[in-house]
């Protein structure tokens, strides 16, 4: 579990770390620069969402999970993962 844990959180981890560096370089447009902003935001939503699925896997193995269900939309959630998969 935890070897697969971090390499899910790396990924995202690794898209903000290179979104920031390209953000913070002098030579990129205003359009490159929102692509590269809505990438890390996208790649934070998932980290905090790797992070949450963790502490709730702790409480199942504690039998203190509670399950939350919520809606949400798929095709949001599969093109924010192709946002942040394409170079």
């Amino acid at each position: 579990m935890l070897s697969s844990l971090t390499h899910s959180i790396w990924t995202p981890l690794n898209s903000i770390v290179n979104a920031n560096d390209i953000i913070a370089r002098d030579n990129i447009d205003e359009k490159q620069k929102a692509k590269w902003i809505e990438i890390s935001r996208c790649s934070c939503k998932i980290l905090d969402s790797l992070i949450s699925n963790a502490h709730d896997y702790t409480d199942f193995e504690t039998d203190q999970f509670e399950p939350q269900f919520e809606e949400f939309e798929l095709l949001t959630v599969l093109n924010e993962i192709q946002d942040i998969s394409e170079p």
